[in-house]
């Protein structure tokens, strides 16, 4: 039992920031689940708006007139016949397509209101891919340093054991203990 108190002696080598850190360091996976999840959200709501207001734009000059619905067929039949939730679903995957900087392929503007609203859709686009790529560095460099930390930890035990020379049978099991 008085060996196990061993396994308390490397808090002495914490400062208050560090043990805060290592804690956190169990909550870093959950805490990035949950990021993505509602970047994954956040995205998703930003590309409905934007098809919604991208077939708006379209409704607005007449969908068999001059718009890019006009310009589009869906399965050998124009997609201004179509029914709504076609439409709807070729504009998403417009709005999906520019945000996530792909390209346009097929799916062009037409008016000046569309190539107008298509280019702020491609800069709020691209700013929410650079926050998106930000964001993923910021995660994998905080689990990085979380590592590390616990690393440290880890040596820092290890070389206590070692200078009390504790039996190895023990040494191992804390190592086991610390690397799980």
């Amino acid at each position: 039992l008085k060996l196990l108190r061993l396994l308390r002696v490397p808090r002495v080598f914490l400062t208050r920031s560090d043990a805060a850190f290592a804690s956190a360091w169990w909550l870093s996976t959950r805490s990035s689940f949950r990021l993505i999840v509602r970047f994954a959200s956040i995205m998703l709501v930003a590309a409905h708006i934007n098809a919604c207001v991208y077939w708006y734009i379209a409704s607005r000059a007449g969908l068999c007139g001059m718009s890019w619905v006009a310009s589009q067929t869906v399965r050998s039949q124009p997609l201004c016949e179509a029914d709504l939730v076609t439409q709807y679903i070729t504009s998403l995957y417009w709005s999906v397509m520019t945000m996530s900087t792909t390209g346009y392929g097929r799916i062009n503007a037409t008016t000046e209101a569309e190539q107008t609203y298509c280019m702020f859709a491609m800069l709020f686009g691209s700013l929410m891919y650079f926050y998106f790529v930000l964001q993923v560095c910021n995660m994998v460099a905080n689990n990085n340093i979380a590592q590390v930390w616990r690393r440290r930890y880890l040596d820092n035990v290890l070389e206590m054991l070692n200078k009390w020379r504790v039996k190895p049978d023990l040494t191992k099991r804390v190592r086991e203990y610390y690397s799980a």
